[in-house]
C-alpha cells in the first residue's frame, strides 16, 4: 500500500499526458490549463486529510490519481508556454528558471514537513494546499500565453522578442495537422523517450524512496531525515540555475553543434550520477554521512543532463508540436513513477543495508543505460516534418 500510494499520482500523470498535450498544441490555452491544474492540486491537498481519516487508503489513492492528472495540466503546458517566450539565445536560462521553481519547492518541503509534522501530519497537506492557492491568485495576474497578450511587457522586451518573431507569432490551432506517422517513426523522438524512461526511473526512484532509505538504514531522526532528504534537491536548484547560462554561453560561441553540446551535457550529468550510485552501493551504514554526501552530489549533477542534455531536445527537433511530444514522452517516461516505488518496496522487505545496496546498484545501471541510449541515438537537429509557417517566421 505504501508503494501504491507513493506512485499514485503517476497513474494519473501517465494516463492523461497525450490528451492534455494534444489540447495544448491544438488550442494553445496554456495559462488556463496551468491554472486549472494548480486549482485542482491545491483543493485536493487541502481535502486529503479528510479523505484519509474518513474514507481510507483506497479513496486517498484515487485522490492521488486525480492530483496526477492535475499535475499533467501544469507540466505539459509549461514548456509549450516557454517556447513562446524563450529566444534560442536564452532558452537554457529560461528553461532552467522555469523548472527550477519546482525543484526549489521540493528541496524546501522535506525539512518543512519534518518541522511541521509535530503539530500533526495534516499540517503538511494544509501547508502545500494553501501555497498552491496563493500561487493560483498570483498566476492569474502574472502568467500569459504569449508576449503579445501580456499587458505589462516593456517596450525594450518586446523589441528584443521581435528579433526572433516571438511577439508576432501566429496561433496555429488546428490549421497544422499533427504528423503522427513521422512522430512515431522518428529516431530523435524515440531516443529522448527511451532516455527519459531510464533517467526518470533512477532519479524519481531515488527522490521517492530516499526518506525510506535514510530511516531504515542510516537511522537518522525525523528532523535529520527531512534535512538530508532535501540535500539532493538543494543541489538540484543550484546546478539547474547555473547550467542554463553556461549552456547558453557555450552555444553562443558556436564551438560545437547543438547535438554534440546536448550529448556533452547529458554525459556529464548521467555518468557522474551513475558513479555516485555505484559508490553508495558499496558502502555500509557506518559511512552514512559519506553516503548522504555522494547521493546529494550525484543527483545534483544529474540536473546537468536535465537542463542541457536530453530533456530539452524535443523543443529543438519539433517546437511546433511540443505539447503532443511532451505528452507522449511523459506517458512513457513517467511510468517508472508508479513502477519504481512498488519494485523498491518488494526488493527491500527487511529494509536492511544489503537490500538497499542492490537498489543503488540498480539506480547506477539505469543512469548508465540512459547515458548510452542518448549518446548513440540522440539528435537535436530540427526535423523537416516539424517545419511550419510558425517556425519559419522565427
Amino acid at each position: 500500500m505504501q508503494g501504491l500510494l507513493l506512485g499514485g499520482s503517476f497513474y494519473g500523470l501517465v494516463a492523461s499526458q497525450i490528451l492534455i498535450g494534444y489540447l495544448s498544441d491544438k488550442y494553445g490555452y496554456c495559462k488556463l490549463q496551468i491554472l486549472v491544474g494548480v486549482g485542482i492540486l491545491s483543493s485536493a491537498s487541502l481535502l486529503s486529510p479528510m479523505v484519509i481519516i474518513h474514507l481510507g487508503d483506497y479513496y486517498f489513492f484515487v485522490m492521488r490519481v486525480l492530483m496526477g492528472v492535475a499535475t499533467t495540466c501544469v507540466i505539459s503546458s509549461t514548456l509549450n508556454l516557454v517556447r513562446h517566450w524563450a529566444s534560442p539565445r536564452d532558452q537554457g536560462l529560461l528553461v532552467g528558471l522555469c523548472n527550477g521553481g519546482g525543484t526549489l519547492a521540493y528541496s524546501l518541503i522535506n525539512p518543512m514537513s519534518a518541522a511541521t509534522c509535530q503539530y500533526g501530519w495534516q499540517t503538511i497537506f494544509y501547508l502545500t494546499g494553501a501555497s498552491g492557492l496563493l500561487w493560483l491568485i498570483l498566476g492569474c495576474f502574472v502568467v500569459y500565453d504569449t508576449p503579445k497578450k501580456h499587458p505589462r511587457v516593456s517596450v525594450e522586451e518586446k523589441q528584443y522578442l521581435d528579433l526572433y518573431g516571438l511577439t508576432s507569432r501566429k496561433k496555429q490551432k488546428s490549421k497544422v495537422a499533427i504528423p503522427w506517422a513521422k512522430i512515431l517513426t522518428s529516431v530523435p523522438v524515440w531516443s529522448v523517450m527511451i532516455t527519459n524512461f531510464f533517467f526518470f526511473a533512477a532519479s524519481k526512484g531515488i527522490a521517492l524512496t530516499l526518506p525510506l532509505f535514510i530511516r531504515e538504514v542510516l537511522d537518522f531522526s525525523i528532523t535529520e531525515n527531512g534535512i538530508y532528504s532535501a540535500l539532493p534537491l538543494v543541489g538540484n536548484v543550484i546546478v539547474r540555475f547555473g547550467t542554463g547560462p553556461v549552456f547558453d554561453h557555450i552555444r553562443s560561441k558556436n564551438m560545437f553543434s547543438l547535438t554534440t553540446l546536448r550529448k556533452l551535457f547529458h554525459a556529464v550529468g548521467t555518468v557522474t550520477a551513475a558513479a555516485a550510485m555505484f559508490g553508495v552501493s558499496q558502502m555500509g551504514a557506518d559511512q552514512k554521512y559519506l553516503i548522504v554526501a555522494l547521493i546529494a552530489i550525484g543527483m545534483s549533477l544529474a540536473e546537468v543532463a536535465n537542463v542541457g542534455g536530453f530533456k530539452i531536445v524535443l523543443m529543438d527537433v519539433a517546437p511546433s508540436f511540443m505539447g503532443i511530444l511532451q505528452g507522449i514522452n511523459n506517458s512513457i517516461g513517467l511510468t517508472p513513477g508508479f513502477i519504481m516505488p512498488v519494485v523498491i518496496t518488494v526488493l527491500t522487505p527487511n529494509g536492511n543495508s544489503e537490500e538497499w545496496s542492490n537498489i543503488f546498484l540498480l539506480f547506477g545501471c539505469l543512469l548508465s543505460i540512459s547515458c548510452l541510449v542518448f549518446m548513440l541515438t540522440g539528435n537535436a537537429r530540427r526535423q523537416k516534418w516539424a517545419e511550419t509557417e510558425e517556425v519559419a517566421a522565427i
